[in-house]
């Protein structure tokens, strides 16, 4: 009892927690610590003046996506999600990681993939293995070593990849899968024996032509491979003698071109030399015993008849049936070319021997045409005194003139010849072939023969000029 009569008001403190205490009387302080920190605080971060039994809520631990680790909670029974009863002393609480190398956000431990790579029973004669074969406690997503693969070298077969496909990531590397794996090596043909499989490797066209540009064939050939020739082609008056290049190892497209060759033509006896006709030998002697000598026919007549000479009497001629033969050859052949020119040797005609033979006739006519003197009958008397004055070397300069025409002529002729001779006009058109530097010196001459020609009338015609003056 007090000394003085008193009277007692009760007072009051905050009991958030309610549990009848002042909360000031048993305030309690919470840290929490992240080896990696805090997002938007710094570690350690602190919570004060806390009261037992109330809520807290703990700050959010970093957690990239590049550091490797995975926040996966708090020690001293905190919820991962940072919510928690403040306790009634002074606590701390530090974040807990784990590793986390494919940065998924799940722990690697969760997660861990075995891997293993093989070849069939059956494909065991393709390849061999070199290297791991086979991977334990694999963390998805990482990069991954894959074993190579010994292609057996001479088999028609080349490693084509794994089945299933390998994972990769978005650089193209090679990762472990999310799920335990076997690899099985796959194989596809490899007829050129390169290690690559044939629907991969380099393919090319091959054409195969007739003499007119005609598609006989087209091939799709593997490269190193040979392309397989058609059925022989036909031509009327020719025959098939092969195709103008190898068509084995291909390493690019290629066009080829049949080769024929003229049939010969069957020569009558008509059309044999005169060396050839057979003569009728001379009978020796005409004694008893020596009979009847048969002469040989004169030169026969393909299908006509032909008469017999008897030394002893005059007889009428029988008439013999001679068949038509063919002119032997060495070889048992006739090699007449059929509508082919006879000195052409490739199946084109060129453009530029054509222009030089019409050069050449051109310049020839020129030349025969070119008026060297007047006539006589335009000759006064003193013109045709003049000449006769000038004497013998008049004519000689004449005499050159008409020589230059002649041979004018006769190149010109020669040109011509040469153009029937080698030039088929029928055959595609080239600019040049073999014959076209003949052609081209045929002109020049025929050009030196006109100028030359023409030189000689220029020194006649002043001669000529000055007799007049």
């Amino acid at each position: 009892v007090p000394s003085d009569t008193t009277t007692y008001v009760a007072t009051w403190k905050e009991d958030k927690n309610h549990n009848n205490k002042p909360d000031e009387d048993e305030d309690v302080t919470l840290t929490f610590e992240s080896e990696y920190g805090f997002e938007g605080e710094d570690s350690p971060y602190t919570l004060e003046n806390q009261v037992p039994g109330l809520s807290f809520q703990a700050p959010t631990p970093t957690d990239t996506d590049s550091d490797n680790v995975v926040f996966v909670g708090w020690n001293n029974g905190l919820a991962k999600n940072g919510e928690g009863t403040v306790p009634k002393s002074d606590t701390t609480y530090t974040a807990q990681y784990k590793e986390d190398k494919n940065n998924d956000g799940t722990p690697d431990e969760e997660q861990l993939v075995d891997v293993t790579f093989t070849i069939k029973e059956e494909d065991a004669s393709k390849g061999t293995l070199g290297g791991t074969a086979s991977f334990t406690d694999l963390v998805p997503d990482l990069k991954l070593t894959v074993p190579t693969v010994n292609d057996t070298e001479g088999d028609e077969w080349a490693f084509d990849g794994w089945d299933p496909a390998l994972t990769e990531d978005e650089d193209g590397n090679v990762v472990v899968p999310s799920d335990t794996t076997t690899y099985v090596a796959t194989w596809k043909e490899d007829k050129n024996h390169n290690n690559k499989p044939d629907e991969d490797d380099n393919w090319y066209i091959v054409r195969f032509l007739d003499y007119d540009g005609t598609v006989l064939a087209t091939q799709s050939v593997l490269e190193g491979m040979s392309a397989v020739a058609p059925a022989n082609p036909t031509r009327d008056g020719y025959t098939f003698t092969g195709w103008d290049r190898s068509f084995d190892n291909i390493t690019s497209d290629l066009d080829v071109n049949a080769q024929y060759q003229v049939n010969p033509t069957p020569v009558t006896p008509d059309d044999e030399d005169e060396g050839d006709t057979p003569t009728t030998p001379t009978t020796p002697g005409g004694g008893e015993g020596t009979g009847t000598t048969p002469t040989a026919p004169a030169t026969p007549v393909a299908g006509g008849p032909v008469a017999v000479a008897d030394d002893d009497a005059e007889e009428e001629p029988e008439e013999e049936e001679v068949e038509d033969e063919e002119t032997p050859l060495s070889d048992g052949e006739e090699d007449v070319d059929d509508g082919k020119t006879p000195l052409a040797k490739i199946d084109v005609w060129a453009l530029i021997n054509l222009i030089a033979a019409i050069v050449t006739v051109l310049l020839g006519l020129i030349l025969l045409l070119s008026k060297r003197h007047k006539n006589d009958d335009e000759e006064d008397e003193e013109e045709r005194q003049a000449r006769i004055e000038r004497g013998e070397e008049k004519e000689q300069e004449q005499k050159r003139g008409w020589i230059c025409k002649v041979l004018g002529v006769l190149v010109a002729i020669g040109s011509v010849v040469l153009f029937i001779l080698t030039e088929d006009m029928s055959l595609p058109m080239a600019m040049t072939d073999e014959w076209t530097i003949w052609m081209v010196i045929i002109a020049v001459v025929e050009l030196v023969l006109l100028l030359v020609g023409r030189h000689w009338k220029d020194v006649d015609d002043d001669e000529e000029e000055q007799a007049q003056a």
